[in-house]
């Protein structure tokens, strides 16, 4: 494998100029995950240095990755909503509008959980919303549970926002 042949010094210069395009990737700038690279070939002159070596790698990587299918990723936030039964349905109404997924409804003594997934950006101030909601009875929690792949209209949403043309 090329890894046996690469002098420690060369591989990991190779390996910090890789590492250095994951932070910035060709969508938005945003960090890229879920990408294996794999160096077939590595020429060099005995004088080129180390730094050169990890920009090179970088710039290798940055051109592949912007002629590579890609997609943006947004965190989904797991959610439980503790609300009495009768405002279950404002909830389950005003999730929605947040893309919200619900995978369950459970009784808990006099309230009702609701669990859902939900996009974390559809969450800003949901607080105040649910207060407003339920007079003040509805507790929630919010966990990190994974990324999921932007829809095409959700990305170039985004783009729009980020770029003032919306």
């Amino acid at each position: 494998s090329i890894n046996d042949l690469l002098h420690p010094d060369l591989r990991e210069a190779i390996e910090n100029g890789i590492s250095t395009s994951y932070l910035q990737g060709p969508l938005m700038g945003y960090p890229v995950q879920d990408v294996a690279v794999t160096v077939r070939e590595v020429a060099t002159n005995a004088d080129t240095s180390l730094t050169m070596v990890s920009a090179c790698a970088s710039r290798c990587l940055q051109k592949a990755l912007k002629n590579a299918d890609k997609q943006l990723l947004e965190p989904v936030m797991n959610l439980e909503v503790t609300v009495p039964s009768n405002y279950v349905g404002v909830v389950l109404a005003d999730l929605a509008q947040r893309r919200g997924n619900i995978n369950d409804i459970q009784g808990r003594l006099d309230n009702q959980v609701v669990i859902a997934a939900v996009p974390l950006a559809e969450m800003m101030g949901y607080s105040t919303v649910l207060r407003s909601l339920t007079s003040g009875t509805a507790t929630f929690t919010l966990e990190l549970t994974n990324y999921h792949p932007m829809s095409l209209y959700e990305q170039n949403a985004l783009l729009n926002k980020k770029t003032g043309l919306a």
